[in-house]
């Protein structure tokens, strides 16, 4: 939500750990967290996301969705009003023609930069696209069902009122995937890799990253047999790696990037939950190795590497 404020839905401990958790929680680093509201989302429909002090968060009944679009109480704590924040899922156009493509029924997927709105841009309509923070900046991976062969980068022109190819980077179609993309709060930048290709038998693997200013950074990071089915999340200081173990003891982690080299900072099973709006901290789901065991919140102050 800020640098010191997470929103979670999450059970309080000896609940039963069969049934889906269904209460929203404000934790400020440095206090326990705390209720903010109960039982809203018993059949699982839940929507949560919080973004620079404002939070979204289920509206009741879940029924009215269908009709009317996503509803949501948003805005800053304790000031919040019910709204449609997105169309209703029968809207196909819209969810699968015009939205960018790490965007899903409860908000972007970016771990740095999370985006609670619904962009949707028609100029792209049937592509693959992502907007970086500020929504200046789009890069447009080609049309949706094929493989990218290029970062077509556009910007917002306030001349024409419209988005502007202003460059284009050549790849190979196994560099990049659209769902494999991430949009820092801290420097407006985009970035994208391709988690689903079968690296395990290349010594190293690239990141593409885009500025709204127009640079281009492109970062090779050594491929490890630890890293299978790892995250990449940038960082203010470059960038780091979570994994969950896959049912394999000792194989997740945290991992930071140091010259193309992750290291490995934290040991055990996790996945990235938010990078704090500066970039240093980094809140991550832990999972216990059992089944129906309990999932826990940890933060890691990364730019320092230490646990807050």
């Amino acid at each position: 939500m800020d640098e010191n404020t997470l929103v979670f839905i999450g059970a309080p401990p000896g609940s039963d750990r069969s049934l889906r958790p269904s209460n929203l929680y404000i934790w400020r680093i440095g206090d326990k967290p705390v209720v903010y509201a109960s039982g809203r989302w018993p059949r699982g429909a839940e929507y949560v996301c919080a973004d620079r002090g404002v939070i979204s968060y289920s509206a009741l009944p879940e029924r009215e969705s269908d009709k009317v679009g996503i509803l949501a109480y948003r805005g800053r704590l304790g000031s919040e009003n019910k709204v449609v924040v997105a169309p209703p899922m029968s809207d196909k156009a819209f969810w699968t023609e015009v939205l960018q493509a790490n965007i899903t029924s409860v908000g972007s997927t970016s771990v740095s930069g999370k985006r609670c709105d619904y962009l949707s841009v028609r100029k792209f309509r049937g592509k693959y696209w992502i907007a970086n923070k500020s929504s200046s900046t789009i890069v447009d991976f080609g049309e949706r069902g094929s493989k990218a062969r290029s970062l077509d980068i556009y910007q917002w022109s306030g001349t024409s009122g419209s988005f502007v190819k202003r460059d284009s980077l050549s790849l190979s179609p196994e560099d990049v995937s659209p769902s494999c993309s991430d949009t820092p709060a801290w420097d407006d930048s985009i970035v994208t890799w391709n988690c689903y290709s079968d690296t395990s038998g290349i010594p190293s693997f690239k990141v593409f990253r885009i500025y709204s200013n127009g640079k281009k950074a492109i970062s090779t990071i050594e491929w490890r047999r630890e890293l299978v089915d790892g995250h990449v999340v940038p960082f203010r200081d470059g960038y780091l790696v979570v994994n969950n173990d896959s049912g394999i003891r000792g194989r997740g982690g945290l991992f930071v990037v140091r010259a193309g080299r992750p290291e490995r900072l934290l040991s055990g099973s996790f996945r990235p939950a938010a990078v704090s709006p500066s970039g240093c901290k980094i809140a991550l789901f832990e999972f216990e190795p059992e089944p129906l065991s309990y999932t826990h919140l940890k933060v890691v102050e990364v730019c320092k590497s230490r646990e807050v």
